[in-house]
């Protein structure tokens, strides 16, 4: 039986990655791919480990392993090194036995074959197929986005948050700032829960966190780079303060799949507009400063959205998503 190793950071993994293992996978009957992880590196380890078991599912002579190291023992170094190269191949003979064959696209994979005492196949070092590295999409993840396997593009999804007491736009300008950029829009899922604000109650701010998270959730099995948010868990703690003088507590799946990267907040100099559901003019502009406690509670910082007309706004939105977006890309 032939036994094929190939090992990696996969920090994160793309489709070169998955080239590599499919064609190792073609040329061994058993297949070990390490995962190596340190406990200070960006990506946790077993994100890692979870991206790489879903690329090879359908891969049955694949083992997914997470090797977890520290640096101090096993050294992490970007260049190819024998002497690296040997510590590592004393450490995975030890943990996991004889290989007939290593692959890799790198330089270490002839070193690391030669300690292991087995041949090396190399797999596309040149990178024509594959044009891209890890660590060019941890740096400009959308400009590599293509690169990125399903599984993998839901981390670096960017969620860009519009926040804003009632009446500032932030439907409208939700769904046109997704229009615009490509993105999904997330709608507001408190409409289809309440139909007016001074009807609401603590368990309909519980019922609409929830319905909120699950709407994120599912736009980010959308696969696309971005989705814009109309209104996120903070708005709803803050109307639990205004409304209930109350703290709203959620569980930590909520809270975490609200944190976005980038919260446009659309000031109270908007046009009041009662459309029959929501507080007063009074009412919205008071609201506007739990608004703004929140985000300082959260230590959430604030892109100011301050137009006067509609259309201002919008031109100051989309600049602002374009500078938020310019280092990604």
């Amino acid at each position: 039986m032939t036994r094929g190793l190939v090992l990696g950071k996969f920090m994160p993994l793309h489709t070169g990655h998955v080239g590599l293992i499919t064609f190792a996978a073609q040329h061994c009957d058993h297949l070990l791919v390490l995962v190596c992880a340190e406990a200070q590196e960006p990506i946790a380890g077993d994100i890692r480990l979870g991206w790489v078991q879903q690329a090879v599912a359908n891969l049955p002579q694949v083992e997914v392993t997470l090797l977890t190291y520290r640096d101090a023992d096993l050294p992490n170094t970007s260049a190819s090194s024998q002497a690296v190269s040997r510590l590592w191949a004393d450490f995975i003979h030890r943990q996991y036995g004889n290989f007939q064959v290593v692959f890799s696209s790198e330089p270490y994979g002839e070193y690391l074959a030669a300690y292991l005492h087995c041949r090396h196949q190399a797999y596309d070092p040149p990178r024509r197929e594959y044009p891209v590295a890890a660590s060019l999409i941890r740096t400009h993840p959308l400009r590599y986005w293509d690169y990125l396997p399903a599984g993998v593009r839901p981390y670096f999804t960017r969620k860009i948050a519009l926040l804003g007491t009632e009446s500032t736009g932030k439907s409208t300008l939700t769904q046109h700032l997704a229009d615009h950029f490509g993105g999904v829009a997330v709608p507001e899922m408190a409409r289809d829960i309440v139909a007016h604000t001074d009807q609401v109650t603590p368990r309909d701010l519980q019922d609409i966190a929830f319905a909120q998270a699950r709407a994120i959730e599912e736009a980010l099995t959308r696969g696309v780079p971005l989705i814009f948010i109309d209104t996120t868990l903070l708005i709803t703690q803050a109307y639990s303060r205004f409304l209930f003088d109350e703290a709203l507590s959620v569980p930590t799946w909520i809270e975490e799949v609200n944190q976005c990267h980038c919260y446009l907040f659309l000031t109270a100099t908007a046009p009041y507009v009662q459309d029959g559901t929501r507080l007063t003019e009074a009412q919205r502009n008071q609201l506007d400063s739990f608004h703004r406690q929140e985000a300082l509670r959260a230590g959430i910082t604030l892109v100011e959205i301050s137009g006067n007309t509609w259309h201002a706004r919008t031109d100051e939105a989309i600049a602002r998503v374009n500078d938020y977006l310019a280092p990604l890309l």
